[in-house]
Order: structure tokens, then C-alpha cells, then sequence
């Protein structure tokens, strides 16, 4: 996956169907992203760089369908909605 780094102004990433185990180390770098669309891939869970401090503007998570997804870290008080639907086998 490239890398994040330069997109400092992203509002919204959507890897729905990428079949990615793991987001981008430099994801925080994208201070303005607001929408992330997480959906039908293989994550056991989100990285640190997803908590509180990494991603300040982040509203919306989707991750429905992620059938690993075992646990959640603690998520920025940004957050408005979270979709998790369909996510354990």
C-alpha cells in the first residue's frame, strides 16, 4: 500500500475489500480524516495509530463484515458511529 504521509488533508479512506490484515503504519498522518471505511478485510483489530491521540477528527468507522475482528482500542471521543455488524464468526 503506498504510503499516507503526504495526504495530510484526506477527509475520507475507503479500503472496503482491500483484503488487508493491517492499515498503514503512518495512517495518524492523516490528521483530517473524518470517514473510514474498513469493511470485508481481515483485521483482528485497529492499530494504535487509530486511538485517541493518532486520528483527532474521525467520526465514522465501518468495519462491518471484518470476520477476525476481535477487539477495539480506545477510540478518539470524535467518534459518532461505529459499524461492526457481521463481524464475528
Amino acid at each position: 500500500m503506498p504510503p499516507l504521509s503526504g495526504l495530510h488533508s484526506l477527509a475520507e479512506l475507503d479500503l472496503t475489500d482491500c483484503n488487508i490484515m493491517e492499515l498503514p503504519s503512518d495512517i495518524d498522518s492523516s490528521s483530517s480524516l473524518i470517514h473510514l471505511k474498513l469493511s470485508r478485510n481481515k483485521f483482528s483489530t485497529l492499530p494504535a495509530s487509530v486511538t485517541v491521540s493518532g486520528l483527532p477528527q474521525l467520526k465514522i468507522i465501518e468495519m462491518e463484515s471484518c470476520k477476525k475482528l476481535q477487539a477495539l482500542p480506545e477510540l478518539p471521543s470524535s467518534i459518532k458511529a461505529i459499524d461492526v455488524h457481521d463481524r464475528i464468526t
